[in-house]
């Protein structure tokens, strides 16, 4: 009984604690808006109505890489934007504000997406050229909000001195699919859009929470491998990673699971042919032509090692292309069809939208 009891007084101490330290963390305020799965922001609230939205380094939360003082009168619909990555415009075309994007990145970073066809491009300018940023239309744009995705050795000190908000969107360090998702949230809340953004949040949450396979045996998951060649040297998904999170949850076993790497990180030629030759499923990314389907015989072609493969040799090959998918931009919003697809390819059936299990 005693024990019972100091168990229960435990639990309440921890909930007191954790609400405590998430109220008043850093006195910003009380919390407004705190992501359930997204570790790389959260906005707080002054008691005047003004909010802080606090943007940390999603791998390590400690790391706060900016801190952007918002007036009430700052959230509203109609504000525009500037956006580096194309990602930013899907989050912006899905609660319904594309027209809003004033100056987006340069037309390469738009290979393989149909998202560019929804832009009136008559009406916007792009702001980027390769890695550099145009700094002069930018200020001549004059948007409320500059997203980036930059959070080291950026100097973005012009463009904050002329009033505009630079905030930095790290939803590509977040290591869980509904994390990155949830970033919706943030761009819901500074257009004034907050119930839209969290309907859509919490209907794909319950749509991919649905879908987790917790119900097989570690005994009964087949083991999957990721990893692959680029320019002379090898990486695979990190134990920790976005990737692998599917993984998890549609019922594989990776390989390199125990693996302590957020990201990819590089293995020997030697390591991942060996894995390769032995295990049955293969998570395969490849950039072709949009309208070129995936063979075996091309998945050959890529490498002289890949048809040392068991599951080339197997047909079980997981592939997805990129440019003719959307992957890197509709793939974020809809982190339920990704997984659906690794399920069914696991089930060995066909139907995927972004991965299709190649056979042949």
């Amino acid at each position: 009984m005693k024990i019972k009891t100091l168990i229960a007084l435990m639990l309440m101490f921890s909930l007191i604690t954790s609400c405590v330290n998430k109220n008043h963390f850093k006195n910003d305020g009380e919390i407004y808006l705190y992501p359930e799965y997204a570790k790389g922001f959260y906005v707080a609230k002054s008691s005047s109505g003004d909010y802080t939205l606090i943007v940390r380094n999603p791998s390590d939360t400690t790391q706060v890489i900016s801190r952007v003082e918002l007036k009430k009168d700052d959230i509203k619909d109609s504000n525009t934007a500037c956006c580096f990555s194309i990602t930013h415009i899907a989050f912006y075309d899905r609660i319904g504000c594309i027209g809003n994007m004033i100056g987006i990145p340069d037309s390469n970073t738009f290979r393989g997406s149909d998202i560019l066809n929804k832009i009136d491009r008559n009406n916007v300018k792009v702001i980027t050229l390769g890695a550099g940023t145009k700094t002069e239309v930018i200020l001549d744009l004059n948007p409320d909000f500059l997203f980036t995705s930059e959070y080291q050795h950026a100097d973005f000190s012009t463009i904050n001195s002329a009033g505009i908000k630079v905030i930095p969107v790290l939803e590509y360090l977040e290591n869980t699919p509904l994390g990155r998702m949830e970033w919706i949230r943030l761009f819901g809340f500074l257009m004034d859009r907050e119930d839209i953004a969290l309907s859509i949040s919490d209907s794909i949450i319950k749509k991919y929470n649905s879908l987790i396979c917790s119900d097989i045996d570690d005994a009964d998951k087949p083991q999957i491998l990721d990893a692959s060649e680029y320019n002379g040297y090898w990486y695979a998904a990190g134990g920790q990673s976005y990737v692998t999170a599917f993984f998890r949850d549609a019922g594989f076993e990776y390989v390199w699971k125990d693996d302590i790497h957020n990201g990819s990180f590089a293995v020997s030629p030697e390591e991942a042919l060996k894995q390769g030759m032995t295990v049955e499923y293969w998570r395969f990314v490849t950039d072709c032509d949009a309208d070129m389907a995936i063979t075996l015989d091309y998945v050959r072609s890529s490498n002289q090692y890949y048809d040392k493969f068991r599951s080339v040799r197997e047909g079980k090959v997981i592939a997805c292309n990129p440019t003719g998918s959307g992957y890197y931009t509709t793939g974020i919003l809809e982190p339920d069809v990704v997984l659906n697809d690794f399920i069914l390819a696991r089930e060995g059936r066909d139907g995927g939208v972004y991965y299709k299990l190649i056979t042949k």
